[in-house]
């Protein structure tokens, strides 16, 4: 069997995040306005922090990027903390794109970082990807051509040892690519892939089944 394989890791960013949802954000209070932190947001409202004062009832503006001034309804507070549900939730296809833009900013400046210094890539990983990876520097192991979705293959395949890719996007979200290390293209053995034929064989025979036991099911 023949094999091209690259020892990659990858930094991800996904798309739809929303936990840990972390931005400075302009904000409006009686006539105050400052910065403050925002996280855990959703179409209906968001946490804030940074802020003192505040008491369930308030009403502050929020200004995110690339939307109009949004109003919002302080519904509980704990410290400096409070709780906003917004006046008009935001449609869905405006969140997404809010958070696709987060998203992009901060992989963005992560890739920013290793550009200046490659070596901070597991840490940047294991600090910023939400990728289970992350907790192995954001190593994938060994990677054979086509594993990958195909707009992350097609950029891996094509870089040198210890080169970082650009920003590439799946449909999973944001990612960033090191080659740590290329395999030469070489023959190998039975002995050495027969574990792999072995669970290659059993995957399939798993998906056959499956198959044949939904079109058994009642329409």
């Amino acid at each position: 069997m023949l094999l091209n394989t690259l020892v990659d890791s990858v930094v991800y960013v996904p798309r739809a995040e929303r936990v840990s949802f972390d931005m400075l954000v302009r904000f409006r209070f009686d006539g105050y306005r400052a910065t403050t932190m925002l996280k855990n947001l959703t179409c209906g409202g968001a946490r804030i922090e940074g802020l003192e004062g505040l008491r369930a009832g308030d009403k502050v503006t929020l200004y995110l990027p690339s939307l109009k001034p949004k109003d919002a309804l302080v519904v509980w507070t704990q410290g400096g903390a409070a709780g906003l549900e917004f006046d008009r939730p935001l449609h869905p296809d405006v969140f997404e794109d809010l958070v696709q833009h987060h998203a992009r900013s901060r992989i963005e400046a992560i890739a920013a970082r290793l550009l200046k210094d490659p070596k901070r890539f597991e840490e940047q990983a294991l600090k910023h990807s939400e990728c289970p990876t992350a907790l192995q520097g954001g190593r994938l192991g060994d990677v054979t051509q086509g594993q990958l979705y195909p707009e992350l293959d097609n950029a891996l395949f094509t870089m040198t040892t210890g080169q970082i890719s650009g920003v590439l996007e799946s449909p999973l979200g944001y990612h960033l690519l090191w080659c740590e290390a290329i395999q030469e293209e070489r023959e190998l053995g039975l002995a050495q892939v027969r574990s792999r034929i072995r669970e290659m064989l059993e995957q399939h025979r798993k998906r056959t089944c499956q198959q044949a036991w939904l079109k058994q099911l009642p329409g």
